[in-house]
């Protein structure tokens, strides 16, 4: 019996040992998330707040990308519905029965403006959540250099 469990806790040690966090799990105060990030960080040594930098940097990045995959996106977005629009007034040439009417054309347009404020709203709140994980993960990134030093 206290074979397996030698065994049992050899694996765990190892897996520990050898596996990543695999997100940024250090705190700007260099506390760590989690005990098994605690074991990880005392079994790992250097290797834990190097993995933990190179991180915290990929995830600046991405973060910091942000604003021009959005504008990529909305591109992206307004060149569909363009085309969309231009299969539907071909529609609506060919059958002319097919055609919204006038009040149905309003009501669209009622409703894409609701969207769109509801989206200008979400928007903001998203920049106000990306702006304050840019300053956390570049006050991270200052304390794991510092210690990488």
């Amino acid at each position: 019996m206290w074979r397996s469990s030698a065994v049992v806790a050899t694996l765990v040690g190892l897996y520990f040992l050898f596996s990543s966090a695999g997100k940024v799990v250090v705190q700007p105060d260099g506390s760590i998330d989690g005990i098994s990030n605690i074991v990880r960080s005392a079994l790992q040594g250097d290797r834990f707040w190097t993995d933990q930098l190179h991180l915290a940097q990929k995830s600046l990045a991405w973060e910091l990308g942000g604003p021009e995959r959005k504008m990529k996106i909305e591109s992206l977005m307004k060149e569909l519905d363009q085309e969309t629009n231009k299969v539907l007034e071909d529609q609506y040439r060919r059958y002319p029965q097919l055609a919204p009417s006038g009040s149905e054309l309003e009501a669209q347009r009622l409703r894409d403006r609701a969207n769109q404020i509801e989206s200008d709203a979400l928007d903001s709140e998203l920049e106000v959540f990306r702006q304050k994980r840019i300053t956390r993960l570049k006050a991270v990134i200052l304390f794991l250099e510092r210690k990488n030093q």
